[in-house]
C-alpha cells in the first residue's frame, strides 16, 4: 500500500516540476483521443447514411426492367422502349420460389390540380404488394387493396409533401379529388414521410401511387 502511495506522490511531484511538459503531454493525449472519436463518429454517420439510402429503396429489393444488353454494355434507350413486360411475365416470375413478393411498376407524369396549387407530379402505378415491399407506412386513410386493382379504380395514395402542396395539409388531402391531365382521381390515403427514392433522386414523399390496372 505504501509503495502505491509513493508512486502516486512521485508522479504528482514530477508533474509539479515539469508543468509545461505535463501540459503538452496531456494536450497530445486529448487531441489524439478527440481525433479517434471524431473519425469513428464520421465513419458511423457515413455508414448510417448509406444504409438509410438503401432502406429507402427497399432492403433485398430487385428492380427488373425489360430490354437487352448492348454489345457496348449497359441498356440502350431503344432497347428499353422496344420491349415491354406483360402479365404473362409477371406470372412467370411469381413461380420463382425464392421471391417473397412481386409487383408490377409503371410511372406517368402530368399536371395535377389541387384545391391550393397546381404541380407537375409523377404517379407510380403498382399493386397492393408494392407498399409492403417498399416498407411504406400509412399515415391517413388506407393503402390500395385487391378490389382497387380488380376494379381499375381511379384512386391514389399520396406522399405527404405533394399532399401538402396541393391541398394545404395532409388532413385536407384525404378523400379529395385531384385532376391529373384531365383524369380525376380520389385520394384514399397518405403515406408517412419516407424520403429516399434513390441516391440524389426525388423522394417518395412527392409521389402519387395508383393501381397498375388503371394505367
Amino acid at each position: 500500500m505504501n509503495y502505491f502511495l509513493f508512486i502516486i506522490k512521485s508522479a504528482f511531484e514530477d508533474f509539479r516540476r515539469s508543468k509545461m511538459q505535463t501540459f503538452l503531454t496531456s494536450l497530445g493525449i486529448l487531441i489524439g483521443v478527440f481525433a479517434v472519436v471524431m473519425l469513428t463518429a464520421m465513419g458511423l454517420g457515413l455508414k448510417k447514411y448509406i444504409s438509410d439510402q438503401f432502406d429507402a429503396l427497399g432492403k433485398n429489393t430487385l428492380f427488373v426492367a425489360p430490354g437487352k444488353l448492348l454489345e457496348s454494355g449497359g441498356f440502350g434507350a431503344s432497347s428499353l422502349l422496344g420491349n415491354r413486360f406483360d402479365l404473362k411475365d409477371l406470372n412467370r416470375l411469381k413461380r420463382i420460389r425464392s421471391i417473397k413478393a412481386i409487383t408490377p411498376l409503371a410511372s406517368k407524369s402530368g399536371e395535377a390540380k389541387g384545391t391550393k396549387k397546381t404541380e407537375f407530379v409523377t404517379i407510380f402505378f403498382s399493386s397492393e404488394a408494392f407498399f409492403d415491399i417498399s416498407g411504406f407506412e400509412i399515415d391517413k386513410g388506407r393503402f390500395l387493396d385487391k378490389s382497387d386493382i380488380d376494379k381499375r379504380s381511379k384512386v391514389l395514395i399520396a406522399g405527404p409533401k405533394i399532399a401538402e402542396k396541393l391541398f394545404g395539409s395532409i388532413n385536407e388531402a384525404l378523400d379529395k379529388k385531384v385532376s391529373i391531365d384531365n383524369v380525376t382521381f380520389t385520394i384514399i390515403g397518405v403515406i408517412k414521410s419516407k424520403g429516399g427514392g434513390g441516391f440524389g433522386g426525388p423522394d417518395y414523399d412527392s409521389y402519387f401511387f395508383g393501381p397498375y390496372t388503371t394505367i
